[in-house]
């Protein structure tokens, strides 16, 4: 890697650190080069679970895309389940606007059963990087599959976070099912711990 490259990178994960969250360094590093990589082909990028911006602006950083944020800002699984819903989108505008990003962003603040629902993406929207952060269970992350791999483009590669979570079982489940059912090999990155399929 290049100094020049270097530097913009720690540049990016500092800017994304600065952003409350649960995304680490690792995470955050494997998910700007794996956006560098895919940055030549054709397509957005695709986030489903954004929270307050941090692995977002990590990805916006590392390349000049567009990049398409569903999630209805109430929280994740473990909120939903004690009722103790939040709300993250106030401070997620205010990261992405402070980061100087906005303009390349597109909020859906929506379940993704919703953005299905009143079909807020075209139809012809492909994406080149898609990061599933959604609401771990297995409904949702099959959902959120069924949503976006038919969207994304040859070569294009489909991340899932906390496949190695304990406390979500039947999440890491769906995801071996849906790597068998349909013949796809699950890759794993050993440092950051993310999984992903490529098309």
């Amino acid at each position: 890697m290049l100094f020049h490259d270097y530097f913009k990178k720690r540049k990016a994960i500092n800017a994304a650190l600065r952003c409350k969250g649960w995304t680490s360094y690792d995470k955050l590093s494997f998910l700007y080069d794996l956006a560098k990589r895919t940055s030549s082909l054709e397509g957005d990028i695709l986030e489903i679970g954004s929270a307050w911006g941090r692995s977002l602006i990590a990805l916006a950083y590392a390349c000049d895309k567009k990049i398409w944020s569903i999630d209805p800002h109430t929280g994740g699984r473990a909120f939903i389940e004690k009722e103790t819903a939040i709300d993250t989108f106030e401070i997620f505008k205010r990261n992405i606007e402070e980061n100087g990003i906005k303009q390349r962003i597109v909020i859906l603040k929506h379940t993704t059963s919703d953005v299905m629902a009143m079909a807020l993406v075209p139809t012809s929207q492909c994406y080149s990087l898609v990061f599933i952060d959604g609401l771990h269970t297995a409904e949702g992350v099959q959902l959120d599959f069924a949503f976006s791999w038919s969207k994304l483009v040859k070569n294009g590669a489909m991340v899932f976070d906390d496949y190695h979570e304990k406390s979500v079982p039947d999440y890491t489940k769906m995801i071996d099912i849906l790597a068998l059912e349909n013949k796809l090999e699950l890759r794993s990155d050993k440092k950051s711990g993310l999984v992903y399929f490529l098309k």
